[in-house]
């Protein structure tokens, strides 16, 4: 037979005990730690949140020589009248023609090209570039660097050589040969 399995089959069953007290309404049972930081949490966030919402806006209470009265609404409605005048501009234009559409893009992109063409260019052949490149290198290894651990002679041999490596490179490509 089975371990834990009883001859009748089934679940053992225990006869239940009256306690003797009543249970408790839910409101003065003991509320769980994280319910109860979390209900902390939100009471506070719904505190902060309506502070923030009763205060001016910030935006409008920094701007520089703001107006009251009379001359406030003036520049209110000239603000207004400016968005007016965007949203009508962004409107027709989305109800242009798709031909004009491409017209005006192809006639930007002209006028871009044209732009750019009238700008010089600095071209820099591969020559040049190696010859910078050979200068460069040539610059570097003239600081001269010994690290930890290497042999002050065999440091001097190997820049000696460095140096005559990249004077050679430069004569071959200052003489024009590729």
């Amino acid at each position: 037979m089975a371990k834990g399995s009883r001859k009748g089959g089934g679940a053992k069953t225990t006869a239940a005990r009256p306690s003797s007290t009543v249970a408790k309404p839910k409101g003065l049972k003991p509320e769980s730690a994280r319910k109860l930081q979390t209900g902390l949490y939100l009471s506070k966030a719904r505190q902060v949140n309506a502070k923030l919402a009763n205060r001016p806006d910030m935006a409008q209470v920094n701007i520089k020589g703001r107006f009251t009265g009379q001359a406030g609404k003036r520049y209110d409605a000239a603000l207004s009248q400016t968005a007016r005048a965007v949203e009508a501009a962004q409107r027709a234009a989305l109800m242009k023609p798709k031909a004009q559409v491409k017209a005006e893009r192809a006639a930007r992109a002209e006028a871009k090209k044209i732009a750019a063409a009238a700008k010089p260019k600095r071209v820099r052949t591969p020559q040049s570039l190696r010859m910078s490149r050979a200068k460069q290198v040539q610059k570097r290894r003239g600081i001269s660097m010994n690290p930890a651990g290497w042999r002050p002679e065999a440091a001097g041999r190997m820049a000696a050589n460095a140096q005559r490596t990249q004077e050679r490179a430069l004569a071959f490509y200052g003489a024009g040969r590729r």
